[in-house]
């Protein structure tokens, strides 16, 4: 439970009023560290993340 604080923590601590980049990067490296996900940002700088890009299946997004 203290991974989830300490990650909520951080991002509330992100100044992202005017501009939600630094926001991002932090949750893209959150991910990149703690899961074998593909992390990547789409056009307009939104975070996504696969696992398992090709697999058949439901999909929690």
């Amino acid at each position: 439970m203290s991974e989830l604080r300490d990650l909520t923590e951080r991002l509330v601590s992100i100044p992202s009023h005017d501009d939600e980049t630094a926001a991002g990067d932090a949750i893209a490296s959150w991910l990149r560290d703690r899961t074998d996900a593909a992390v990547t940002r789409d056009s307009a700088g939104n975070v996504v993340a696969w696992r398992n890009h090709d697999a058949d299946g439901d999909s929690i997004a």
